[in-house]
């Protein structure tokens, strides 16, 4: 389920349910866009570090890489996807700021440019049965 947990605020996981697995490990994936969406394409999605200020105001569309600025690191989303058959090719990230956010709480971000440093924080976790 979905959270409506705005940046900068806490919250706190539903476990209810039992607990079934553990992370075990993370591995930071290549710096290399390519290899990322082989990665998606093959695992599944993979978590990226981006600053979170060019997405405050996101409310649709591709974002371009000249949109994105500079600023630190602050935030997390899930790449869950890309499309490359769109004239201008992007990833598919979702967000936790809520379905009210972005395109129903998820945005697109221009693919093959490295925008908002997309490559430079990009990781996978492993999950052990328990």
């Amino acid at each position: 389920k979905g959270t409506n947990v705005a940046p900068g605020q806490n919250f706190t996981c539903n476990t209810s349910g039992p607990v079934t697995a553990r992370i075990s490990g993370f591995k930071q994936i290549p710096k290399n866009e390519k290899t990322m969406a082989l990665y998606v394409a093959t695992y599944g999605p993979i978590l990226v570090g981006l600053n979170a200020m060019p997405f405050e105001t996101y409310i649709g569309g591709v974002m371009s890489a000249t949109s994105c600025g500079t600023g630190p690191v602050d935030s997390a989303m899930a790449i869950v996807g890309y499309n490359m058959e769109a004239e201008t090719p992007y990833w598919i990230l979702k967000n936790s700021w809520s379905t009210s956010w972005g395109e129903e709480g998820y945005a697109f971000l221009e693919f093959g440019k490295n925008a908002c440093d997309i490559d430079e924080m990009a990781f996978t976790a492993f999950a052990a049965k328990i």
